[in-house]
């Protein structure tokens, strides 16, 4: 049985824009917070979304919890990353950018367990409520981009 501790997410969503145009925006990361309206006193140590940077921060949701996260890029590549995730969440993730016919493909994932105490017991008991608080945040975020580089039109 798998523990109700850890969250698999993967998605992928399409950008309207060319791919190296969106890994150019994504490694704008003094706009990070005006993106993701979930995303909170961000710290970057390094140099933005390069190796051995890391981003520290805290998440405030609709939910009723609040969590603190340091991402620490591991790797990057021509069109993506990886880091990894500690805090009251512990793991991995990354992003990988592929161009498509009509713009971006991005594909996110992540592997994290729920560290927490509070969150652990709601993951035991309420995880459709935290599955829905992923999903926000993914909604969020998206939202966000484009409207910033719907702005720029």
């Amino acid at each position: 049985m798998p523990s109700p501790y850890v969250v698999d997410y993967r998605g992928t969503f399409e950008i309207p824009l060319p791919t190296e145009e969106s890994w150019s925006l994504l490694q704008a990361t003094e706009r990070y917070e005006k993106w993701w309206p979930w995303m909170r006193d961000l710290r970057i140590d390094g140099d933005g979304l390069a190796r051995d940077s890391t981003f520290s921060f805290r998440v405030v949701s609709p939910l009723p919890y609040r969590m603190r996260l340091r991402v620490s890029v591991t790797e990057v590549a021509e069109r993506g990353a990886t880091a990894t995730i500690d805090g009251d969440l512990k793991g991995s993730g990354g992003i990988e950018l592929d161009e498509t016919g009509s713009g971006t493909s991005v594909t996110l994932r992540w592997r994290v367990e729920v560290v927490h105490p509070q969150m652990r017991v709601a993951a035991r008991i309420a995880r459709p409520v935290l599955r829905w608080g992923q999903t926000w945040a993914i909604q969020a975020a998206l939202r966000g981009f484009l409207r910033d580089v719907r702005g720029r039109d």
